[in-house]
């Protein structure tokens, strides 16, 4: 093959690797998605102090069956919560979603309690916090939601991964190409011809499959972290 036909190969190479990669951008499949939608909790009143500004809020949903008030406090360096339970419990779990201003998820808190009083403990929240949304997950050993995160599809993990290795295979290959011009432009068109130009390319197209069995295994791995919460967690005893 001539010297300007492996040229145009790798210069539609590199157009198709860089829209493969505004795709993955654009369709973000990766994208996390919640067993929960947002809702605007009940505000009570804020109050101030010399060191904290407080807003309590009325809990709501289903929540408010054993949380009925929270206080979101927040100081110069840290943000944190305080839940009023309706009575003391043996263990009590619950997940935290903390939103920042533009209601985005920017964290999710699993707290744990056990032997509770009235109001729990002081629980440390993301900084730039806004507002929160709280989810039992047990009480009492009675499992109400059991996961936060959504796990991602077969079909999602399988998509991502073909696209992005694919990207990685086409920008390798027009890679390829430029590296062998700036390195050997005398002694191209030979080196273009020789085993050595297609054993670059099978190396490369190795590494792509390599990735794309990698990138399968590593969000099923993350499918698996989904499923036991995908949270920071806290406990108390």
């Amino acid at each position: 093959m001539s010297t300007r036909m492996w040229l145009l190969f790798s210069i539609l190479a590199l157009i198709a690797g860089i829209a493969l990669v505004v795709l993955l951008f654009i369709r973000n499949y990766l994208k996390n998605t919640y067993y929960h939608n947002y809702q605007k909790d009940e505000l009570i009143k804020v109050t101030e102090t010399t060191n904290s500004i407080n807003a309590l809020h009325f809990a709501s949903g289903e929540t408010s069956r054993f949380i009925d008030k929270y206080v979101l406090c927040e100081s110069m360096y840290d943000k944190f919560i305080v839940c009023n339970y309706l009575k003391p419990y043996k263990k009590i779990s619950y997940f935290i979603y903390c939103y920042n201003k533009k209601g985005k998820v920017i964290s999710i808190v699993k707290f744990q309690e056990k032997n509770t009083n009235n109001s729990s403990r002081i629980i440390a929240l993301h900084r730039k916090t806004n507002s929160v949304n709280i989810v039992i997950n047990m009480v009492d050993n009675i499992v109400l939601n059991s996961n936060c995160i959504r796990p991602l599809s077969n079909k999602r993990i399988r998509l991502f991964s073909l696209v992005f290795s694919a990207a990685l295979f086409l920008i390798l290959f027009a890679f390829r190409q430029f590296l062998f011009m700036a390195l050997c432009s005398s002694s191209l068109r030979e080196l273009l011809n020789s085993i050595y130009n297609y054993a670059a390319v099978l190396l490369i197209f190795g590494i792509s499959v390599f990735t794309y069995i990698f990138t399968i295994l590593r969000l099923r791995k993350k499918n698996v972290k989904a499923l036991s919460g995908g949270v920071q967690e806290y406990e108390f005893i």
